[in-house]
């Protein structure tokens, strides 16, 4: 298996995954896909790529470019694409493009899903889950600029290498008022 260790020192904290699936690994793209889904894994073996989709919690997105032939997953959308050599309308950068039209605008400016739940949970217990988090934030006396920080430094280790998301750090730290926490929550 090759990948981009970067991305494996932290758990997952977005609901999707991108895999890229190839017999012949390039990781200078691996930022490009980084800009689409940040938790991004490079696999060059499709036994191994399998174990890791099946590996995956149910309500995951995965997304799967790969140019291994007749390759198909069902727990994964897989975007096939053809390599230079090969006779083909479609390449890896079309491939991308329709990635990055499925997967659409995230509903907050980072992409984390701090709110991670398993399928058998029911809109109801998900609901009240919510409504118990609010209240704990709510009730919760903390000091706001450490608060800030800590969320920072979080997202800058996990979004580590992935220039398009430090710009987003970069541009929150610099700007972000806690009366315009709203604006940033949906970007």
């Amino acid at each position: 298996m090759v990948y981009n260790e970067s991305c494996h020192r932290y758990r997952n904290l977005q609901s999707s995954i991108l895999i890229w699936l190839t017999l012949n690994p390039d990781e200078t793209k691996i930022p490009e896909l980084r800009k689409i889904i940040n938790y991004a894994k490079l696999f060059n073996d499709v036994d191994l790529c399998n174990k890791y989709i099946e590996s995956v919690e149910d309500d995951d997105k995965i997304y799967v470019i790969s140019n291994v032939p007749d390759y198909h997953s069902k727990k994964a959308r897989i975007y096939p694409y053809n390599t230079a050599d090969e006779e083909s309308s479609r390449n890896f950068d079309e491939a991308i493009n329709d990635i990055k039209n499925d997967y659409n605008v995230q509903l907050n400016p980072l992409g984390i899903n701090i709110f991670k739940q398993s399928t058998h949970l029911k809109l109801g217990s998900e609901f009240l889950w919510f409504q118990f988090v609010i209240e704990e934030l709510i009730d919760v006396v903390y000091d706001q600029d450490k608060a800030k920080q800590d969320l920072i430094e979080m997202y800058k280790q996990y979004f580590n290498g992935n220039v398009q998301q430090e710009e987003n750090i970069q541009k929150f730290e610099n700007t972000y008022r806690s009366e315009n926490a709203l604006q940033w929550y949906s970007r």
